[in-house]
């Protein structure tokens, strides 16, 4: 039906604050009766031609439904708008903002289960022009809700049902995350619409809800507290300013009408499964691609590393925009990277005239002439072309638009960085998949079976990487053995020697993930190969400029050259300045390459080069976080030479790389020997520090067995007895002393009479431990007198504070404070904040053993800032557990409740052994 000439739009409404909030922007209302008794209210919108006729459908899909129908019958409309409010199933939105459903899911046929709601298997996608204006008009941000500040508007899923979601924890909740993970929204009405629509040719449908509410089925304390009324009229505005734009649409395609029996291309492939986890990607080409800026071609790059989902992401997003582009849509696959050779630009030429309705001119002149002719033949049109897996710029340089509004998508392994110098172009990087992504895209798979079973699910996730075209491998895996568990598959994937050859479908080189990752490697030139194949022996995931340096045997610089290469083609990335990473499959991949395609002493040269530069850049790091220690004299060199700025610098150091510097002891390696066993020594002084002690007792482990594997008695000696010091942390008192007294013997037995006192007095210590004082009394004043004779200080110092530790627990404070104050002395002339901090901890417990509440407060307050100034959290723990005795001393509990709860907090966070001791002391005050 046409109201005085103009054609209608439907717009339909669930409650009746929705249906005022479009009434009040319509003028000219009239009213128009449907036989039912239905009543219709037609009216003008702010902008535009259309005529709008609106009407309540009420709560309820059927409802819906049943009136959408007899809106088509009575007015014929171009499209039908359904506006509305909605609740969120996601944290990400905010009250007030807009959701546009991309897709409907119908979540409930009716039907309870002994496991829950039944799911419905019918969904509707929404890709109609009206769809791809909304995303116009919220990309232009020209539009404008009731309130100052104009709400996020969310092209995403929706579902629609018929029953209500009452809580988090509702058995639907638990569904609608299994079978519509990417839902974003939960309503009840637009189900039943866009099922009326899809039964009447397909009409145009659009979904606008305002958020109101958490979808916890309070709407009535949402609406209290205002977020209803703004909800429904964000919604009613934005969905108006739709309507106004599809106006100026139709209006502008009569004025770029083709001629008549103009080729109008379709040339998109199907589109994969459901997409997981690309809604800002997809976001993002919106605003590209749709934009209002019309002065030309419209150019996006999507690019990442193979099996990342470039072209899913690409096809999913052409499929939605279809309308956007009403003159067609032209596609190639440039085989960029693949089994075959890349495509010559000549024939993708010809393939596009031919496709465009000029058969003849495809065959004739050569590139520049068919280039020409092209984009002649796309002039004045909107089409998009979509250029996939693309090699380098020129093969697809002739086949961009000169002008006009066509929008040209790209996807490829490189960069294209030339591209971009003389063509407006945007880039899309497309990273790997989070883990709960990942686990979504399992979920939708597997169904119920990834329910059973979701640690296992979360380790195969982690085997593949992110990567989609893993995980989608693994599910086709699991899919296809329906009798067999995600787990029993998980332990075959972890019973085979390389996950790459595990994930391989057999009957498709584009279903196996080694085949796709090697055709980026081939297209690599020599230098660059070999590189990719080197950085495979690297232990983790992330290497440094220096150290890549070091592996590939060359300067900083020409490394650098060389690790930009290698991240444009996406075989590495760089997640920030003078770091380089490689995820798991493709380190395996570059490890495997090394093994068959290099020398072994080709790959050990490599290894102790990274090896050395890991050794000397920590002992740097070492001299400043630990000065006054006796430093070893080290095997190798470092190829880029390490500077520190100041101690802040090399703890920062420490802390990046602990995970790289730990995983070197994983090696296998016995040529890296000596360099492991004085890494081991130089990190201890990281280790005491932070407390890191998993780290600590793995890497000393190891370097023990490389030292005994040396026949080097000195070396094991002092590996022990660091190892002693990294158990008896971790409470391991009995396995500390069985390591002091080796120590002794082992330093004994090399001559090396220094070392055998160091270990004795470590051995003191568990003595004090047991409560054999004068034992240990007696081995401390014996290295005390070894370490002033050899004028030692730092040792002295450390030896003092330990007399003073064994004086306050035999029940000699005073002795203990004159001890303890003489260390500190030392150590403050050593400039020694670490061991001032620990000196000062230990005054505090002298001066509490002494009943003197205030004296112990002063002591530890200053320990919290020697503490903080030496960067340990786990001694200002023990500060503060120190102010918590003294105001419990003072009888003030509730302070030192707040006292202790600190230190538990940072213990916990450590994993430090004293938690417990902590956590029963604040048993103790309440």
């Amino acid at each position: 039906m046409e109201l005085d000439g103009d054609p209608v739009i439907v717009v339909l409404t669930a409650l009746g604050l929705e249906h005022a909030a479009v009434r009040r922007l319509l003028s000219g209302r009239r009213r128009v009766d449907h036989p039912s008794g239905t009543l219709f209210e037609v009216g003008h919108p702010p902008r535009g031609r259309f005529r709008i006729a609106l009407a309540v459908t009420g709560e309820g899909n059927t409802a819906a439904a049943v009136l959408a129908e007899r809106s088509i019958a009575l007015f014929r409309p171009a499209a039908i708008v359904f506006v509305g409010v909605a609740g969120a199933l996601r944290e990400d939105l905010a009250f007030g903002d807009v959701v546009v459903a991309t897709k409907i899911y119908a979540y409930h046929g009716g039907k309870v289960q002994p496991g829950g709601f039944e799911a419905r298997p019918r969904s509707w996608e929404l890709s109609h022009r009206i769809d791809q204006l909304a995303r116009r008009v919220a990309a232009d941000g020209t539009w404008s809700g009731p309130v100052a500040e104009t709400p996020a508007v969310h092209l995403r899923p929706i579902a629609a049902g018929e029953v209500v979601l009452n809580s988090r924890d509702d058995p639907l909740s638990a569904q609608l995350r299994h079978h519509y993970g990417d839902a974003v929204a939960i309503e009840m009405e637009s189900a039943g619409v866009a099922h009326a629509a899809h039964l009447n040719d397909a009409l145009p449908v659009l979904t606008v809800r305002g958020i109101s509410d958490r979808a916890d089925g309070h709407k009535h304390e949402a609406d209290e507290h205002g977020w209803q009324p703004v909800a429904a009229a964000n919604a009613a505005a934005f969905a108006l300013a739709v309507i106004a734009e599809l106006t100026e649409s139709q209006d502008t395609s009569r004025r770029h009408q083709l001629p008549v029996g103009a080729a109008v291309p379709r040339q998109l492939p199907a589109r994969g499964g459901v997409l997981h986890g690309r809604a800002v990607e997809l976001a993002e080409l919106d605003t590209i691609l749709l934009g209002s800026d019309r002065g030309g071609p419209r150019i996006a790059v999507i690019t990442g590393t193979a099996g990342a989902g470039k072209t899913a992401l690409a096809l999913e997003w052409a499929h939605t925009t279809t309308e956007a582009f009403p003159d067609g849509q032209l596609h190639v696959d440039g085989r960029g990277f693949g089994p075959d050779t890349p495509l010559p630009t000549r024939e993708i030429l010809a393939g596009f005239l031919r496709a465009l309705g000029q058969s003849r001119a495809a065959e004739q002149g050569d590139l520049d002439e068919r280039a020409a002719r092209f984009r002649t033949a796309i002039n004045g049109r909107r089409m998009l072309l979509v250029l996939d897996n693309v090699r380098e710029p020129a093969q697809i340089r002739p086949l961009l638009p000169g002008t006009g509004d066509s929008a040209v998508l790209i996807t490829s392994r490189q960069r294209l960085h030339g591209l971009a110098v003389h063509h407006p172009v945007s880039t899309v990087e497309l990273d790997r998949l989070s883990r709960d992504e990942s686990v979504g895209l399992l979920s939708d798979v597997l169904g119920a079976r990834a329910d059973a079973n979701p640690e296992a699910v979360a380790r195969l996730v982690e085997h593949c990487a992110g990567l989609p075209l893993a995980l989608r491998i693994a599910a086709e895996m699991a899919a296809t053995r329906s009798q067999d568990s995600v787990a029993t598959l998980l332990a075959e994937l972890e019973q085979n020697e390389s996950a790459l050859d595990f994930l391989d479908l057999g009957d498709d080189p584009y279903a196996a993930v080694r085949s796709v990752f090697s055709w980026s490697y081939v297209a690599l030139s020599e230098s660059s190969a070999t590189a990719f194949r080197r950085l495979g022996l690297h232990p983790g995931n992330a290497v440094s400029l220096p150290v890549a340096a070091a592996m590939l045997d060359t300067t900083i610089a020409a490394a650098r050259r060389t690790l930009r290469r290698l991240a444009d083609a996406h075989l590495i990335t760089e997640p920030g300045p003078g770091c380089f990473a490689m995820h798991d499959l493709l380190r395996a991949y570059a490890r495997d390459l090394g093994l068959r395609l290099d020398e072994p002493a080709d790959r050990a040269a490599t290894t102790d080069r990274m090896v050395d530069q890991y050794l000397h850049t920590a002992d740097r790091a070492g001299r400043l976080v630990m000065p006054h220690r006796h430093r070893l004299s080290l095997a190798g060199r470092a190829i880029a030479e390490p500077a520190f700025a100041d101690r802040a610098a090399a703890l920062d150091w420490y802390e990046r790389e602990r995970r790289n510097l730990t995983e070197v002891f994983s090696l296998e390696s016995a040529g890296t020997d000596r360099q492991r066993w004085q890494l081991a020594y130089v990190l201890r002084d990281f280790f005491y520090l932070t407390k890191h002690v998993d780290s600590w007792v793995r890497s000393h482990t190891v370097a023990v067995e490389s030292a005994t594997r040396l026949a080097d008695r000195r070396a094991e000696g002092i590996t022990r007895n660091n190892l002693g010091r990294a158990l008896l942390e971790s409470g391991r008192e009995a396995e500390a002393e069985e390591q002091y007294r080796s120590a002794r013997d082992l330093l004994r037995a090399a001559g090396d009479d220094q070392g055998a006192v160091d270990a004795q007095v470590n051995v003191a210590s568990i003595l004090r431990r047991r409560g054999a004082y004068e034992e240990a009394l007696g081995h401390l004043n014996d290295g005390l007198a070894v370490y002033r004779r050899t004028q030692l200080p730092r040792k002295v110092g450390i030896t003092l504070r330990s007399i003073a530790r064994t004086e306050v627990e035999m029940g000699r404070p005073a002795d203990a404070a004159r001890h303890a104050r003489e260390a500190l002395a030392v150590f403050a002339e050593l400039g020694l904040e670490l061991d001032m901090a620990q000196t000062l901890n230990t005054l505090t417990r002298i001066h509490l053993a002494g009943g003197d509440a205030d004296a112990a407060r002063s002591m530890a307050e200053r320990a919290v800032d020697r503490s903080r100034s030496a960067g340990s959290d786990y001694e200002r723990a023990h500060a503060l557990r120190g102010l918590g005795w003294a105001a419990a001393l003072s009888g003030d509990k509730s302070l030192a409740r707040t006292h202790l709860q600190e230190s538990l907090a940072i213990l916990q966070q450590l994993g430090a052994t004293a938690a417990d001791k902590v956590k029963a002391e604040l048993d103790d005050l309440t």
